[in-house]
């Protein structure tokens, strides 16, 4: 059983602001290009049903994601966005999760280029969609604030200050496949909670063990996560190798469903929409199913 999706969301991208009703089939959201049939996978031959079922999913799940991460690699990937605009799906009425690719596309860094970390635009919208949780993804270039959050202006840093307590943000990031020898890694700062410790568990089940649990090399001053906990947030930071991420790999659908199951199953953890989360003594929902 996992996540509802949440009855309403905002859907805001460069300062427009669209309502939209979500749990639909038919809901449809301006920025992504449809899918076409002539990019779907070729199916090979099969007498399992499961497995064909299985499959299936997985490559229409790749193919959606090459035509919604289109907007992040456009303009070498800067974004088809102006400078620091961003894509922000509010469903924070009906969820508590929050997905965050805070650099789906590139980024300036102490005055130098930051590549964007691929395809992390397109998963984040993908998997928030599937259990209805609120999606936070960069789509033009970022620009360079020198790890003062204080010194931050943008869309970006108002829509994460103005978060509801009970939030349990999730970063989702990109690494090199030689980073780690294990293709996904996770972070949960200094201040892990009993919702992120689930998200953790959860994650280690869906991908056979293969997480890496050890201290990002990363100035943690730049994070989210940790600008977010020292806030009173839940929060944590995943890594995605680029086999996991890259459509050409044949992985990118399988990890789409990872995701997807991983959050579902840690479901039971999070808190109640009106509480912050804590590590003990707090209330939750049974599930939300």
């Amino acid at each position: 059983m996992g996540l509802t999706l949440g009855l309403a969301g905002t859907f805001l991208i460069h300062g427009a602001v669209n309502g939209r009703t979500l749990g639909s089939a038919h809901a449809s959201v301006s920025d992504t290009s449809p899918v076409s049939n002539t990019s779907l996978m070729a199916q090979p031959a099969t007498s399992d049903p499961t497995a064909s079922e299985s499959m299936t999913t997985h490559d229409s799940g790749t193919a959606e994601l090459i035509a919604r991460n289109a907007k992040y690699q456009a303009n070498h990937n800067d974004g088809a966005g102006p400078a620091d605009s961003v894509r922000w799906a509010d469903r924070t009425a009906s969820s508590p999760l929050v997905l965050i690719a805070p650099h789906a596309t590139t980024q300036t860094r102490d005055g130098k280029r930051k590549p964007a970390d691929l395809y992390t635009g397109g998963i984040t919208e993908i998997v928030a969609d599937r259990v209805g949780a609120s999606s936070l993804t960069t789509t033009g270039k970022v620009s360079d604030w020198n790890k003062d959050w204080s010194t931050r202006d943008d869309e970006f840093t108002r829509i994460i200050d103005s978060l509801p307590d009970n939030a349990v943000i999730v970063e989702i990031h990109g690494m090199k496949d030689s980073s780690l020898n294990e293709p996904v890694s996770v972070g949960t700062g200094d201040e892990p909670s009993e919702s992120t410790d689930a998200i953790v568990g959860a994650l280690q089940q869906e991908f056979d063990g293969h997480v890496s649990q050890d201290k990002f090399t990363a100035e943690s001053g730049y994070t989210v996560t940790d600008y977010l906990q020292k806030k009173g947030h839940s929060a944590l930071q995943i890594e995605l190798n680029r086999t996991l991420r890259d459509p050409k790999s044949g992985q990118a659908g399988q990890t789409l469903d990872h995701l997807t199951h991983a959050f579902s199953k840690a479901a039971d953890q999070f808190p109640q929409l009106s509480t912050r989360p804590e590590a003990d003594g707090e209330d939750r929902l049974p599930h939300l199913m």
